[in-house]
């Protein structure tokens, strides 16, 4: 799996700043290159993160990443732990716009 160690969209990105993003969908194609360099890693397009509680629902809602609980030990303790699944590939491929 790949894990993705930091993730972020300009703010002049995020639709909930801004009336109209700049660029819409920034973190979507984010998470896409995580994914394809799962998949060149023969790793079959699995990736896994930590998510600020800002995030939360963009990871389990809009790419339809599996929410695993809080994270109690580590580096990320408190932090959300997300991984996109080899079953959830596809579905997060098919929604792409």
């Amino acid at each position: 799996m790949v894990y993705v160690e930091f993730l972020a969209t300009a703010p002049w990105n995020r639709p909930r700043l801004v009336k109209e993003p700049t660029y819409k969908g920034a973190g979507r194609v984010l998470i896409g290159t995580a994914v394809s360099l799962s998949i060149e890693e023969e790793l079959r397009g699995r990736i896994g993160l930590h998510s600020l509680p800002g995030a939360e629902d963009f990871y389990r809602d809009a790419i339809g990443m599996a929410d695993l609980g809080v994270d109690k030990d580590g580096p990320h303790k408190g932090l959300r732990y997300f991984e996109l699944s080899e079953s959830q590939i596809s579905g997060f491929l098919t929604t792409q716009h």
